[in-house]
C-alpha cells in the first residue's frame, strides 16, 4: 500500500514539474518594431481583410516571417505572427483562407484572427496565434512585441 502511495506521489510530482509554465515559448521570440505607413489609405493594405505583410515600410522583416493583420477600423487592428504555434517553423506559416480564417498547411490547425487572441478553432495546436502590439500613430500602424 505504501509503495502505491509513494509511486502515485512520484508520478504526480514529475508531471507537475514538467508541465507547461507561463514562460513557455509558444514560438521563437524576436525583438522588433515595425511601421506600416498610410495603413488606412494604401491599397497594398486595405484590399483584403485579413491580409498578410512580411516587411514594413522600411523593408524590415515583421515578426518571425511576417504577420497577418485584421482590420477592425482605421484606428484598430489585430496583428498575429504567421508562424504556426504547433509547428514552430518558418517553413510552416499559416495562410489566410477564403472565409477569413488562418490555417496551417502542415498540421491543419485553424485560427480566428478577427478576435484579439488569435484563438485556435480546430487542430492539434495547443495555442492560438501569437499576438503583437498594434497601435495607429499619425496614420501609420506600429507593430511591436
Amino acid at each position: 500500500m505504501k509503495f502505491k502511495l509513494f509511486s502515485a506521489f512520484i508520478i504526480v510530482f514529475l508531471l507537475g514539474t514538467h508541465s507547461c509554465t507561463d514562460t513557455e515559448e509558444i514560438i521563437p521570440q524576436v525583438s522588433f518594431f515595425a511601421r506600416l505607413k498610410f495603413i488606412a489609405t494604401d491599397p497594398a493594405y486595405n484590399q483584403e481583410n485579413p491580409f498578410v505583410v512580411k516587411i514594413d515600410s522600411y523593408n524590415q522583416l515583421i515578426g518571425n516571417a511576417g504577420v497577418v493583420i485584421y482590420r477592425l477600423s482605421d484606428q484598430e487592428y489585430y496583428v498575429f505572427d504567421l508562424m504556426c504555434p504547433n509547428e514552430k517553423s518558418r517553413s510552416s506559416l499559416v495562410e489566410v483562407t477564403e472565409d477569413g480564417y488562418c490555417k496551417c498547411p502542415t498540421c491543419g490547425s485553424l485560427f480566428a484572427v478577427s478576435i484579439p487572441d488569435g484563438a485556435l478553432l480546430d487542430g492539434p495546436s495547443h495555442y492560438g496565434l501569437y499576438p503583437y502590439n498594434a497601435e495607429v500613430v499619425d496614420g501609420s500602424l506600429q507593430i511591436s512585441n
